[in-house]
């Protein structure tokens, strides 16, 4: 797409971004206080830089990103504290770019890439991955039935997950030695709004669990609008 920072603009303002910025120090918050200064980071796709938001706050600047975008690029090297940045059509073509890093992170970016790519893509970044790091993976959940406006909405989306999905990638990608978690994007219960919606998003995936029930199949658990995966690389890997 061109001018993709503007059409992050048109649906951004300061008021969704410090959203964003609550959404991810919330739900991630174990694995960034495992980070400190000298951690190496990698974010792929950062938006307007939330996550890099973070990471500097905490005094981590040994972070690389990557998009295709050249305007996202600049506007996250005007603002934030980086290393090195990478311009590159695909994660494939950044294979002997990018270095071994702590942690490696894609917040609603994997959607975008056509399946048949999934394989490639996860292993390249398993290889970059440090050992005992951890991969995050956050995308659209298509578990909730409302989830199909997250897959939608977006032109550029390929592809939406559920939990079964999601914890099949890792050994459909064919790495090896790893733990892995799956974990609802929860809402911060930072102000009354945001409890309110808590409560009321509780009694909404408990009537989705009870019509998963009454279908029969294939029960699922995580109904939250988006879900993670959290790939961790055992100490003994070899790779």
């Amino acid at each position: 797409m061109k001018n993709y920072l503007g059409y992050l603009e048109s649906l951004y303002n300061h008021e969704t971004s410090q959203r964003k910025i609550d959404y991810i120090r919330y739900n991630f918050s174990p694995y960034l206080k495992k980070l400190n200064k000298n951690s190496r980071i990698l974010e792929i796709g950062p938006g307007f830089g939330e996550f890099i938001n973070i990471l500097n706050a905490k005094g981590i600047t040994n972070i690389d990103i990557l998009d295709n975008s050249k305007e996202v690029l600049e506007y996250n090297k005007s603002h934030y504290k980086l290393d090195q940045v990478f311009l590159t059509p695909n994660i494939s073509s950044a294979d002997k770019k990018i270095g071994q890093y702590d942690l490696i992170f894609l917040l609603q970016v994997l959607e975008h890439i056509p399946p048949e790519k999934y394989k490639d893509v996860i292993q390249i970044l398993y290889k970059h991955l440090k050992s005992t790091g951890y991969i995050i993976i956050t995308v659209p959940n298509a578990g909730n039935l409302l989830g199909l406006s997250e897959r939608y909405n977006d032109l550029q989306h390929q592809a939406s997950f559920t939990e079964i999905s999601l914890r099949e990638l890792p050994a459909f990608c064919e790495i090896e030695n790893y733990q892995v978690e799956i974990k609802g994007y929860r809402i911060p219960p930072y102000n009354l709004i945001n409890i309110l919606r808590i409560i009321a998003q509780r009694f909404f995936h408990f009537f989705l669990s009870i019509l998963y029930l009454i279908n029969g199949g294939v029960y699922l658990k995580i109904y939250h609008p988006n879900i993670s995966l959290i790939i961790k690389k055992n100490k003994s890997c070899l790779h």
